[in-house]
């Protein structure tokens, strides 16, 4: 019940209506469905694919059950890595799932920091200072600002992946999606099938000209797959 009043009062009546509608609908994916993505993509991941996921990299992964694209996929016993510069949400991936690699880290262009924005919801956090201040102009409220350490997407590869396929890689990251598919080494490191957030020409120009063909498109992502044998 506190909780209820707290969101209550952050978001006011016309917001905090459409946050418990969006509420019900994830229960009922959730107890229903068993899906634990905010559109069902892990379910069309798995019909893409014609069998379970195995692997996955999860970056942007946010809260370890809530709208995650991955969970349904660990529950099935596949492991991977989940990327999360929110500290106290990477924290609980270490209760929840203890059988993955969770990093509190964010993944740029180049090695070095960023300052991350925590927002509430905390689904929008970001390290876009502009998306962040829209965002707060929206209704979100900034919580706290702090900078955390960055790597490459190739060095993650290298680090976790380097002889082994990734069936999933899933980017969330409000903002940086372009930026994190840039920081790939794409001749040498290719996940069978993408979830990305960012639904610009170029994000889907970048995919096509890497012989990824796109599948889907959801709500809120959009699910490329490798053409290449």
């Amino acid at each position: 019940m506190a909780t209820i009043i707290k969101k209550f009062q952050l978001y006011g009546p016309k917001n905090f209506i459409i946050f418990s509608f969006i509420e019900i609908g994830r229960l009922v994916r959730r107890f229903v469905l068993k899906s634990f993505s905010q559109n069902k993509e892990d379910l069309i991941i798995e019909k893409i694919l014609g069998y379970k996921i195995n692997s996955y990299i999860d970056i942007g992964s946010n809260h370890p059950v809530k709208f995650n694209n991955t969970y349904r996929f660990y529950l099935y016993g596949a492991h991977g890595i989940n990327i999360e510069p929110n500290l106290s949400l990477i924290k609980s991936y270490q209760q929840i799932r203890p059988k993955d690699k969770n990093l509190h880290l964010g993944i740029a262009k180049q090695r070095g920091s960023l300052i991350f924005y925590q927002l509430d919801p905390d689904v929008d956090s970001t390290f876009s200072q502009k998306q962040a201040m829209e965002k707060v102009r929206s209704g979100c409220v900034l919580l706290n600002q702090y900078p955390v350490k960055t790597s490459t997407l190739k060095n993650i590869f290298l680090k976790y992946f380097k002889n082994k396929k990734l069936d999933l890689l899933s980017i969330d990251t409000e903002g940086y999606d372009y930026q994190i598919l840039q920081s790939n080494n794409w001749r040498r490191f290719r996940p069978k099938i993408i979830c990305v957030e960012d639904n610009t020409l170029k994000t889907k120009k970048f995919l096509l000209n890497l012989h990824y063909s796109l599948k889907v498109i959801t709500t809120n992502n959009s699910l490329y797959l490798d053409e290449n044998p």
